[in-house]
């Protein structure tokens, strides 16, 4: 199936977490251990999807930050029928994921800037995320 650009709006962003924990953190340490990873969902009622994405700061194994957001999207109501509600399945091209989960990547470093602009650790350099190696493909639904 070749798929189009599906428009689609921001509708909100939350921080679900967001903890620090400072006996895990030696300011004379400088390095730094980085665990991250991503929920999906979607409401096929509300035309809408989300991700959460949570990010884990450690060192010596042992995390010092976590922050999970989620970013809550509204697809355009005409492309979610024509591209991505079929008959009998909910089909979310690879390539619109990828961007969605981009969003709320750069959303959660914003966030962690503003949350830690005062902390000890607030000069880590955080690696690129590359989400085309997270999200290989299409993600496909049965409807029930």
């Amino acid at each position: 199936m070749e798929h189009k650009n599906i428009p689609f709006r921001f509708a909100k962003i939350e921080t679900d977490e967001f903890a620090t924990i400072e006996g895990n953190f030696d300011e004379s340490n400088e390095t730094l251990g980085v665990e991250n990873g991503y929920d999906f969902g979607f409401n096929a009622d509300d035309k809408a999807v989300a991700f959460t994405y949570k990010l884990t700061l450690l060192q010596e194994e042992q995390p010092f930050l976590i922050l999970k957001v989620t970013g809550f999207f509204e697809i355009e109501p005409k492309a979610w029928e024509n591209q991505i509600e079929q008959k009998e399945q909910y089909i979310f091209p690879v390539n619109l994921l990828q961007h969605l989960l981009t969003l709320v990547v750069g959303t959660t470093r914003g966030i962690m800037h503003t949350k830690v602009s005062e902390q000890p650790y607030r000069d880590f350099v955080l690696p690129t995320v590359n989400v085309t190696e997270m999200i290989t493909e299409d993600f496909v639904f049965d409807k029930e």
